[in-house]
């Protein structure tokens, strides 16, 4: 599945799935926006690539009835941009009975100590080293890799490839200062609710993150390790362009030119490429995405609540947006500092 791994960045980030497990932080990268860099005729191209339903745009009020929710897609890296929104959104906070977000702190906690009991499901004790898995050449660009992130190979010799590969999706102009990471949108709206005394409840239960990767095989993970040591030359472009992509509502947008990306640098036909990436979605957007609606039906029910998780869960035929409205709500878009509930 090497094709489409070099997506596996913008998948991670954008649904949250390892930030209690290793949670890199956006320090001070200085890449490109290489979508702004494009010609004209060529972010055309990408427009139209990305057309799919509610393409753009990272908020959006849902109403059926007398429920209604507030869709809020998140960032889950710092940056300094969030305080104002977190200052926007934090009336909407006040008036909601409920923030609803992939994992809460008290899951977040219950993560770390399960894992703390069962340090299996992250370190492979029983089988071969990466050392021993990888080429001795990607062996040594993974080793130069992780100590430029401030890791010590031997710290992931056994570590499960999907972990390391998710560590190596953060350029090394990002650190793992918790407080960095903690500028994110997830965490400004999760410490505004909890100053609130708003309740806080996950989407999916805890070991969410731990099923989903479980269910590659170790040879796709550690190709998403080879992939990611691919893209290690223009990775810190390659993140820039996903935040500066976020901040315009064009998430969707960056997913399409990752794509041509992935097409231009494997080498594999388009029909493989594609049909990589459509496992990927399934197992890491589509599927979470089915499961969270019937969650945001019942919580609703109760009353208006703020559901906040990674923007890449929004667009598409199977993004939360155009799902909701197949159960019956309608779904508009929401500038921050507007009124709600309506």
């Amino acid at each position: 599945m090497v094709g489409a791994m070099k997506l596996v960045s913008t998948l991670l980030r954008a649904c949250g799935l390892v930030l209690a497990l290793c949670g890199p932080a956006l320090a001070l990268c200085q890449g490109r926006d290489l979508i702004a860099a494009l010609p004209a005729p060529d972010r055309a191209a990408l427009q139209a690539a990305a057309d799919v339903p509610f393409a753009e745009g990272n908020f959006f009020a849902a109403r059926k009835g007398q429920a209604q929710i507030l869709l809020v897609g998140t960032y889950h890296l710092g940056d300094a941009r969030f305080g104002p929104v977190v200052a926007a959104l934090t009336p909407a906070l006040a008036a909601a009975q409920e923030l609803l977000v992939e994992v809460s702190p008290e899951d977040e906690a219950q993560l770390k100590t399960w894992l703390g009991a069962h340090p299996d499901a992250v370190f492979d004790q029983a089988g071969p080293s990466l050392r021993d898995r990888l080429s001795p050449a990607d062996w040594q660009a993974l080793s130069a890799a992780v100590q430029a992130r401030g890791t010590p190979p031997a710290a992931i010799l056994k570590m499960r490839p999907w972990l390391v590969a998710a560590m190596l999706e953060a350029p090394a102009c990002m650190g793992m200062d918790k407080a960095a990471l903690e500028a994110g949108l997830d965490h400004r709206l999760t410490a505004a609710a909890t100053a609130q005394g708003l309740p806080i409840r996950s989407l999916e239960p805890f070991d969410t993150a731990l099923k989903v990767f479980a269910a590659l095989s170790p040879e796709d993970q550690l190709d998403m390790i080879r992939q990611a040591l691919l893209t290690e030359p223009v990775a810190e472009d390659m993140a820039t362009t996903l935040t500066e992509a976020y901040f315009r509502g064009q998430s969707q947008l960056y997913m399409a030119f990752a794509r041509e990306e992935a097409i231009r640098s494997s080498g594999l036909p388009v029909a493989e490429v594609d049909r990589e990436l459509g496992v990927m979605l399934a197992l890491l957007i589509d599927g979470r995405n089915a499961a969270w609606i019937p969650v945001l039906d019942a919580a609703a029910a109760k009353g208006p609540v703020v559901a906040a998780f990674g923007a890449l869960h929004l667009p598409g035929e199977k993004g939360v947006a155009h799902l909701l409205v197949q159960d019956g709500w309608t779904v508009t878009p929401w500038t921050p500092g507007e009124a709600w509930p309506q």
